[in-house]
């Protein structure tokens, strides 16, 4: 996954003067962008703008060109991550987005560019995106909300085209949670984990590699 600058939920928590352990909190109830974090094995990572954004309520300002080929080259540097470029399709409402659809976004975050500028700096394309796009994007969330655990669950593993490998664990389900059993060399079951979000029990069946 792309990220920019990223601190860990302890750096994050030095830098904003945080009670230990506010920031795997926060994680777990939402309040962080998936776009903008990932679990490498048992470690978050979480991009420095995100990080502002959820204590500071800031939006980061990078030094930007009034160009439209900087913006072009810009807008697809930001959907390489394939988590945003995600969240892009579901708003535009299309499985698949073509050099045209990055070319109207493109004009689209320029517009934009040009009308907030301030000293050569504006906000990047992915947090001008949230901001834009707002409304629908909550709307989206929402509707992720309802859907039952194992719904959520099973519609991320399709997206990205995996199984669970039945032979390193096991997964149940309840209304509100999802339980991940790990199974060892011998086939008897491991330690439990309980995930209240369907993101982060995925994250974990990619960290034991025990999806196909």
């Amino acid at each position: 996954m792309f990220l920019y600058d990223i601190v860990t939920p302890s750096e994050v928590e030095s830098i904003f003067d945080l009670p230990e352990g506010s920031v795997r909190r926060d994680i777990s109830r939402g309040k962080f962008r998936q776009s903008e974090i990932r679990k490498s094995g048992a470690i978050w990572l979480i991009t420095k703008r995100e990080a502002l954004r959820v204590y500071k309520n800031e939006l980061t300002m990078i030094p930007v060109v009034d160009d439209w080929d900087w913006v072009f080259a810009h807008v697809k540097d930001e959907l390489e991550n394939p988590v945003f470029n995600q969240l892009v399709r579901k708003v535009l409402n299309k499985p698949f987005m073509g050099e045209n659809d990055v070319r109207n976004l493109a004009d689209l975050y320029h517009d934009g560019l040009r009308e907030g500028m301030e000293d050569g700096k504006y906000i990047p394309f992915a947090q001008w995106f949230y901001e834009f796009y707002e409304d629908r994007i909550f709307e989206i969330e929402n509707e992720e909300e309802e859907k039952p655990m194992q719904e959520q669950f099973y519609a991320l593993l399709e997206e990205m085209g995996k199984t669970v490998n039945d032979e390193k664990a096991s997964v149940s389900f309840n209304d509100y949670s999802i339980d991940i059993t790990d199974i060892l060399e011998d086939g008897t079951n491991g330690y439990g984990h309980k995930f209240y979000s369907a993101t982060e029990a995925v994250d974990y069946l990619k960290s034991c590699d025990a999806l196909e």
